[in-house]
């Protein structure tokens, strides 16, 4: 969602920016202006007025709204590409991977203090 804000791609955003792709993404409705505003205020450089990558995704746990065009689209483009079955059973076997890589790290450490155990008791010898 920032690298959709950053246009210019120097890795900072705008209050002005966030407040332009919310009235766009809503038809410029007003939706929240003054909520938007205070946080935005909130995460903003007081010097320079932007927003970088870290504090945007900050800013975006607190105001779920803020993302919320961008899961919109997903979703109608998941609905659209493929439909919402298809994308369910890509997503498990994304997690399945993810959970299958963190139990071969978990042997891999284990492995690697049992031999720094087993080396350390052949030292004592």
């Amino acid at each position: 969602m920032f690298f959709l804000l950053d246009r210019d791609r120097d890795g900072v955003i705008t209050k002005e920016g966030i407040l332009d792709f919310l009235d766009f993404e809503r038809e410029n409705n007003k939706v929240f202006p003054s909520n938007v505003m205070r946080a935005v205020e909130l995460y903003e450089d007081p010097k320079s007025g932007q927003i970088d990558g870290e504090e945007f995704h900050k800013m975006s746990k607190q105001i779920k709204f803020l993302v919320f065009p961008a899961h919109r689209l997903q979703d109608s483009l998941k609905s659209e590409l493929l439909g919402f079955s298809f994308w369910e059973e890509i997503s498990l076997e994304l997690e399945e991977k993810k959970i299958a890589t963190k139990i071969e790290k978990k042997k891999a450490r284990t492995s690697i203090f049992n031999d720094l155990i087993a080396n350390g008791r052949e030292a004592d010898r």
